[in-house]
């Protein structure tokens, strides 16, 4: 919750300065991070995914 407030302050106080290519770079490494961190929790996901689904079929035999 905390991190969803200061967002919206990040916002708004983007929204009262004006914007530099410095600061799109940096939102722009921002949201490459960011992708790069959904893209580790998606093979853990896939991985743990995998695990249970072979633990059925070994159970279903």
């Amino acid at each position: 919750m905390a991190e969803v407030k200061n967002l919206l302050l990040e916002r708004r106080k983007l929204i009262s300065s004006p914007t530099t290519i410095s600061d799109f770079k940096k939102e722009i490494d921002n949201l490459k991070e960011d992708i790069i961190q959904l893209k580790e929790k998606n093979v853990v996901i896939e991985v743990r995914l995998d695990a249970i689904q072979t633990r059925q079929d070994l159970e279903n035999f």
